[in-house]
């Protein structure tokens, strides 16, 4: 299933913005989002967050991982979102070992 871009190639359905993704964190999320009755789109740099509109967006998983697209700090990408978007929610996936 294709990941949008931040144009918005199904524009009646709700964002959720995949933040500092890499390409696990991309295909783990998009189904399950998805599935959720929502669009993932992946953030490919912060400039692109501009282009959002902050009512289209309904959430956002920042990516704890160490390899990511988005070259910025987890607490700058936090930030950077928070700043646009004060009240959208925001989860933080992360990898932990048994």
């Amino acid at each position: 299933m294709p990941i949008l871009t931040a144009s918005g190639a199904l524009p009646s359905r709700r964002k959720v913005l995949l933040a500092r993704p890499n390409d696990f964190l991309v295909e783990a999320m998009s189904d399950a989002v998805e599935k959720a009755g929502f669009a993932p789109v992946a953030l490919r740099s912060l400039e692109q967050l501009s282009t959002f509109v902050p009512e289209e967006l309904a959430g956002a998983v920042i990516s704890t991982a160490v390899v990511s697209s988005v070259s910025e700090s987890i607490g700058r990408v936090w930030a950077a979102i928070r700043a646009r978007s004060p009240r959208l929610p925001i989860a933080i996936a992360t990898l932990l070992s048994d």
